[in-house]
């Protein structure tokens, strides 16, 4: 498990085939998080994403339908999230 506060960083480390999953916070310096997940899909389309959030900014949620409109919902974790709520889902995605 590796984890980075900068995007930049993330990518510069990103390994082809290491991950089964990222989760990317969605606002993020310099880049947010949909725009790493399509560097990191560039990199590994086999990695499984998910989105985590504390948001409720109606421009993610519009941002999300225009460029991902087939992203699953399951996929977008609302923070604060409960250590149990976070294992359950996140084996939702990978299973």
């Amino acid at each position: 498990m590796d984890s980075f506060t900068d995007p930049h960083a993330a990518l510069r480390n990103f390994a082809t085939g290491l991950y089964d999953l990222a989760i990317i916070d969605l606002r993020m310096p310099v880049m947010n998080g949909f725009a790493l997940y399509s560097e990191i899909k560039k990199l590994d389309n086999n990695v499984k994403i998910c989105f985590m959030t504390a948001a409720e900014d109606t421009y993610y949620e519009a941002f999300r339908k225009e460029a991902f409109p087939k992203h699953d919902e399951n996929r977008i974790i609302r923070k604060p999230v409960e250590n149990e709520s976070l294992i359950k889902q996140i084996n939702s995605i990978v299973g």
